[in-house]
Formats: structure tokens, C-alpha cells, sequence
């Protein structure tokens, strides 16, 4: 009864917040500009990511849902990433510390971060978007509110352009490079610090780097090679239900860089190790919900 009674209680605090911030757009895009980097985050997706330019380059494709995102059991339908399936419970906007009333303009500064407190399904998403000069650095955690039965659980997903042209991930002893094909095959398969894309005819690239705390299963971190956007999905364990467990933080540092064809994989590997800096140290498995 008390359980009921509480997880009524938590509902009731996501809805009330809901409504209080009725004032959040539904509509436009938040953006987001620090040096030669801007952020789009669409209002009518659960305030998800929906662009990522480096220079005006676009390094996402458009449409698609970006975040974390959940399959259900019967594999009906994916849930996250959209106003019907997400539900926003808060948002804070910090912008060189001082805090910003959510509105869908531009917001340019030197350290801008926006917090997202939302529920898709059963879970409770904690997310934060820490945009610099240097990149993009986001930060996810979850607590396990309601048993909710699941085929994947992608702790984060992020759909990149379908012009990229040719891969560079860390390998167990190197390195391993390939060209991207647009087949609809499956790349990377296995618990990789960081990878990197790369488009020939720009020469813009971008590097992700990912934190290893993740207890990662079936795929691991994967980017589908599709014909119309490059996913990047990383598979997380399926949670077993703890009422309130929370997850530790996991964290993904994101930058983008130019080069020529002949130096770009020496660029993305200066850029991974100086993203890997910024990860926090890391934390085993064993101290992540399970």
C-alpha cells in the first residue's frame, strides 16, 4: 500500500510540475552557441537534441529521435525523444552561471548547461548538456520508479549525417578505420572509450567519448550505417526493477574538428585523448543500478 501509495505521490509531483511549467515551449528550437559550436534542442521532442554544428557544419542528421531512448517488450514501439512518449517534469538553463527563463531563442555564452528532469516509462531521466568553447559534454542517470517491461534499454542515441563518410574507433591493440556505406550494417559491436566520423568532402569530423562505467550488453556501442542518418546506439543492460535504485552518471564528451583527408584520423585521435581527459574517473559496474 505504501509503495502504491508513493510511486502515486511521485507521479503526482512530475504532473504538478508539468503544469506549473506550462509555460515551456512546444514548439521552435532552444539553441545553444559557444565558440564555434551551437546546440539545437527542439521543444516538440521532450527538449532532446535535434542539431550539433561545428563551424555552421551540420554534424547531425535532421529528424529522428536523439537521448535516451527505450524499446518496449513487445517491440510496439520506441519511447523517449518526442512530447508524446517523454514527459517533461523540469528544465533549468544556466548560462555563465545565471539562470535563463526556457524560451525558444538563441543563447550564446562561454559555459552553458541545461538540466532536463523527465519520465519515459517506468524511469526517471536526470539530463544535462554542459556546452563550451571545447564541445559538448552529456550527462545521464535514471532512477527505476515502475516495472516496466523492456527489449532495450539505449541509454543514449545520437542520429549523426548521413554524409559522413568513413569511421575511426579504438580498438583492442589499435586503432581500426573503415568507410562508411550506407548498407544498413552494424558497426563497432563492442565496449569502445571513443570513436570518430569523419566527411571527406568538408572535412569536418566529430569524436565521441564515453565513460566505462556503462554495463553494456547485446551490441554494446554500435553506429548503424543507415542510408538516411548514421546512429550511434549504446545498449544498456536492462535494469532490474529497484524501487528509487538510481543508476550511477554516465557521461559522453563530444567535440568536432576540420582537417584534410590525409591527416584526419591522427586529428580525431589528438581530439579523443584530450575528450577522454574529461571524463570522470571511472566507476565499476558494481556500483551501477542493476
Amino acid at each position: 500500500m505504501l509503495k502504491k501509495l508513493l510511486l502515486g505521490v511521485s507521479s503526482l509531483v512530475c504532473i504538478v510540475l508539468f503544469a506549473q511549467d506550462a509555460a515551456y515551449p512546444d514548439k521552435g528550437e532552444l539553441s545553444l552557441q559557444a565558440g564555434a559550436y551551437q546546440v539545437r534542442i527542439a521543444a516538440q521532442r521532450a527538449y532532446t537534441i535535434s542539431g550539433f554544428e561545428y563551424q555552421s557544419f551540420p554534424l547531425l542528421a535532421k529528424g529522428g529521435a536523439n537521448g535516451s531512448i527505450l524499446t518496449l517488450s513487445d517491440r510496439s514501439m520506441m519511447i523517449g525523444g518526442s512530447n508524446t512518449s517523454e514527459q517533461i517534469c523540469k528544465l533549468i538553463l544556466r548560462v555563465d552561471g545565471t539562470e535563463q527563463p526556457i524560451s525558444t531563442t538563441l543563447f550564446s555564452g562561454n559555459d552553458i548547461v541545461l538540466e532536463k528532469e523527465s519520465l519515459i516509462g517506468g524511469f526517471r531521466f536526470f539530463t544535462t548538456l554542459n556546452l563550451t568553447a571545447e564541445g559538448l559534454t552529456c550527462k545521464v542517470r535514471f532512477n527505476y520508479e515502475k516495472e516496466q517491461e523492456l527489449n532495450y534499454f539505449y541509454i543514449f542515441v545520437l542520429g549523426w549525417h548521413t554524409d559522413m563518410t568513413d569511421f575511426l574507433y579504438s580498438g583492442k591493440d589499435e586503432p581500426v578505420a573503415g568507410t562508411l556505406k550506407s548498407d544498413g550494417n552494424w558497426l563497432f559491436n563492442a565496449k569502445i572509450p571513443w570513436f570518430a566520423l569523419y566527411q571527406k568532402q568538408s572535412g569536418f569530423g566529430t569524436v565521441t567519448a564515453i565513460s566505462n562505467n556503462i554495463p553494456l550488453v547485446q551490441r554494446r556501442i554500435s553506429l548503424w550505417d543507415h542510408k538516411f542518418y548514421k546512429k550511434n546506439y549504446i545498449f544498456h543492460k536492462i535494469p532490474d526493477f529497484q524501487k528509487e535504485k538510481e543508476s550511477a552518471e554516465y557521461v559522453f564528451c563530444i567535440g568536432a574538428f576540420q582537417a584534410s583527408e590525409e591527416t584526419w584520423q591522427a586529428t580525431a585521435k589528438a581530439a579523443a585523448s584530450s575528450l577522454q581527459s574529461k571524463l570522470p574517473e571511472a566507476e565499476t559496474a558494481a556500483n551501477v543500478a542493476k
